[in-house]
């Protein structure tokens, strides 16, 4: 069986470095900058990479799912990434550059696009199986997952990671 994993970035495969957008009373462009010079020294879970080489190289489709705008944190992204590249290839899909973030906008931007993925190999006409395996660390969404997964009738398994052991189950 034929497997596609999504992944989210921040707080699943490498430790979180943004704050709460919503509690911070810094601009959007002091918070980037903050991330930015943090983040450069922040690297993946060396459990995660173990397990997207164990897991993730056999033809399946790995792709990751941010809540990051390509804009600002494109090219840090793209390195932070850079060590699985030599294992399996993967897309990644950033959020909106128009869109403000809020819980709710980024929740609901999240579902939507998960639905893509699913109507888009059910509209490629695909005779073999595929499981879908959803990884995150914020789990808000996967009520809303379920329910469209089951109506669509795609195989899926959500994952809950909430730290780097997580990867090691």
């Amino acid at each position: 069986m034929k497997e596609i994993h999504v992944f989210d970035i921040d707080g699943t495969v490498l430790p979180s470095v943004f704050p709460n957008m919503q509690e911070s009373d810094k601009s959007i462009d002091q918070i980037i900058k903050d991330v930015l010079e943090c983040s450069n020294s922040v690297g993946l879970f060396p459990e995660f990479i173990t397990y997207y080489s164990q897991n993730c190289a056999n033809g399946s489709k790995n792709i990751f799912l941010t809540g990051r705008q390509e804009s600002a944190f494109g090219d840090l992204t793209h390195m932070q990434l850079s060590p699985l590249k030599e294992t399996s290839p993967f897309h990644i899909i950033f959020y909106p550059e128009e869109n403000f973030y809020t819980s709710r906008d980024y929740f609901s931007w999240k579902t939507q696009e998960i639905r893509n993925l699913f109507l888009e190999h059910l509209s490629c006409n695909h005779h073999d199986q595929v499981k879908f395996i959803i990884y995150d660390d914020l789990t808000n969404h996967f009520g809303a997952i379920k329910e469209i997964s089951k109506s669509l009738k795609v195989d899926l398994s959500l994952r809950s990671i909430k730290n780097s052991r997580d990867w090691t189950l």
